[in-house]
C-alpha cells in the first residue's frame, strides 16, 4: 500500500482525530515501510505528504499515547503497543 492510499482504504479517515490518524500513520509506517520504529519525524513527512494540517506537536500528542501504553518507546522511536497494532489490522 502507497501512503496516498491509506485515507481511501480506512473509511472516515479525513475526518480522524489527530491522534486517530498518528496511530495510522505509525501503523503504517512500521507495517508497510517496514520500519522497526517510528518518530514523530516520520509522522510529521505523513501528515505533509497527505495534505492534513500537522498538529502544533507531534511530540505532544506522542507523550500522551505513552502515557496511556498506546505507544512504547523504542531507542529513538516508538512502536505501537501490541493491542494496538493489532487494532489497527
Amino acid at each position: 500500500m502507497r501512503l496516498p492510499d491509506l485515507p481511501l482504504v480506512e473509511p472516515g479517515f479525513k475526518a480522524w482525530n489527530p491522534t486517530d490518524k498518528i496511530r495510522g500513520f505509525a501503523w503504517y509506517v512500521l507495517t508497510q515501510e517496514g520500519r522497526a520504529t517510528f518518530t514523530s519525524g516520520d509522522i510529521k513527512r505523513c501528515f505533509d505528504a497527505l495534505g492534513f494540517v500537522v498538529p502544533s506537536s507531534i511530540s505532544a500528542f506522542l507523550n500522551g499515547m505513552e502515557k496511556r501504553e498506546e505507544v512504547l518507546r523504542r531507542g529513538d522511536g516508538y512502536i505501537l503497543e501490541h493491542r494496538i497494532h493489532e487494532m489497527m489490522e
